[in-house]
């Protein structure tokens, strides 16, 4: 992995490696940037890491790895209130401020995602956690409580998900782009 510093005459380089300057996965999935000018990777096996803004490497806390051990992530997102979120096959998780990690997975029916993983997660303007599973997307509030779920029809296909200057959620559904209507919980 090489990654181009703000002042792009030096570059920094990652490898794969045992030591503590190389990157401890060997398959990222998932990369998020942050306002401070880093950037976090997902890789398989509960892999989290961060590459600051000056090329140094920084690991979640070994607790956290642990927990996170046997997880695919396919999305990281460093939100702008300084929590990490994770979408992965299983479901979605959120590292707070304080390395707390907190879960929401497939087998806790109240609180799940809609599907079986999770494929994006964005932040809109007003803080709010949106997602995209392979069974619709999903707003949340930054503490991760459920606000709206728009579940898409059973022989339908969702497969991407932005949102617009405004914070309005578009998606594409069955090779359409359609915009999301939170309000009459529906794709239009």
């Amino acid at each position: 992995l090489g990654y181009l510093r703000p002042d792009w005459r030096n570059i920094t380089e990652l490898r794969y490696g045992s030591g503590p300057l190389d990157l401890a996965g060997m398959m990222y999935r998932a990369i998020g940037l942050a306002g401070d000018g880093s950037a976090w990777l997902a890789g398989d096996d509960g892999d989290i890491e961060r590459v600051t803004g000056d090329g140094r490497l920084e690991r979640v806390p070994e607790k956290i790895r642990r927990q996170l051990a046997g997880t695919h992530p396919f999305s990281v997102l460093p939100a702008s209130d300084g929590s990490l979120w994770i979408g992965e096959r299983k479901g979605l998780y959120r590292i707070d401020r304080a390395g707390r990690l907190q879960s929401w997975l497939m087998d806790a029916p109240a609180d799940a995602p809609p599907g079986d993983t999770v494929l994006r997660v964005r932040e809109a303007r007003d803080g709010s956690i949106w997602l995209l599973a392979n069974g619709g997307v999903q707003q949340r509030d930054g503490q991760g409580h459920v606000l709206h779920t728009i579940p898409v029809a059973q022989n339908q296909t969702i497969d991407e998900m932005v949102l617009d200057g405004d914070g309005v959620p578009w998606a594409i559904v069955d090779k359409q782009i359609v915009r999301i209507d939170v309000a009459a919980n529906r794709f239009e």
